[in-house]
């Protein structure tokens, strides 16, 4: 999990159009925003109080059907990716950028149109339908990552300024291509604990690497065997 509710962010309700697509990229200035975490929203009622953590209701409510979301994240080895996973909780509507690039697009946001500070959502979305996670697959995008420092930013749209409440709660999740040393651990339901190449879980005086080198099991003894006498490390041997 690249992004969750613990996940650090900067926000901004905007009121008028300076910024441009500037705050999309990734080297964008936001340290004079709002500092808060991932969940962003506001709700006059109480049907969304427990999703939200950073409240926006001062600057959104009766002013804008707007608000401009960063959230940072490091990676690292991109290149083993397989697959990336945008969960969404929101309402009304939100586009989600990658490094300044779209790559996701709720269907109640307005579709083909250049956004601005002014844009609303399309429809009003039902509170219950909100709250439930709805999933991306933006694997498509994976070449848009880089190892380091990248960004993922939300524009979150409201329905109206008069809106009683919003939400923007992302989630960014990723699945690595597994080795084929991976694999051959899951083949014996070797634990994550006990995984590692220098690791031995049968007790059997060869390592996990050695096993896997000469065809072995991790979890059988294999002291009996035919590799015995490759490992042997006494003088005599």
């Amino acid at each position: 999990t690249l992004i969750d509710e613990t996940s650090p962010s900067r926000v901004l309700a905007p009121v008028d159009d300076d910024l441009a697509d500037e705050w999309l990229t990734r080297n964008f200035d936001d340290t004079s925003w709002i500092s808060g975490f991932s969940r962003v929203g506001y709700d006059l009622d109480t049907e969304f109080q427990a999703w939200i953590q950073t409240d926006v209701q001062a600057a959104m409510y009766l002013n804008t059907t707007s608000v401009y979301i960063r959230i940072p994240f490091d990676m690292t080895e991109v290149h083993s990716l397989e697959s990336l996973t945008l969960s969404m909780r929101y309402d009304d509507a939100f586009v989600a950028f990658l490094n300044g690039v779209e790559v996701a697009r709720s269907a109640t946001a307005p579709q083909g149109d250049d956004l601005t500070w002014e844009t609303a959502a399309g429809i009003l979305r039902e509170d219950s339908e909100a709250v439930q996670l709805e999933d991306y697959d933006i694997s498509q995008h994976i070449g848009l990552l880089q190892n380091g420092h990248n960004v993922l930013a939300l524009h979150g749209l409201n329905f109206i300024v008069e809106n009683r409440d919003l939400l923007i709660a992302p989630q960014l999740s990723i699945q690595r291509r597994q080795s084929y040393y991976q694999n051959w651990l899951n083949r014996f339901a070797v634990s994550e604990a006990e995984g590692s190449l220098l690791d031995d879980p049968d007790g059997d005086g060869f390592s996990n690497l050695q096993e896997y080198a000469l065809g072995g099991t991790p979890n059988r003894s294999d002291r009996n065997t035919e590799l015995l006498p490759r490992f042997d490390t006494s003088e005599e041997g």
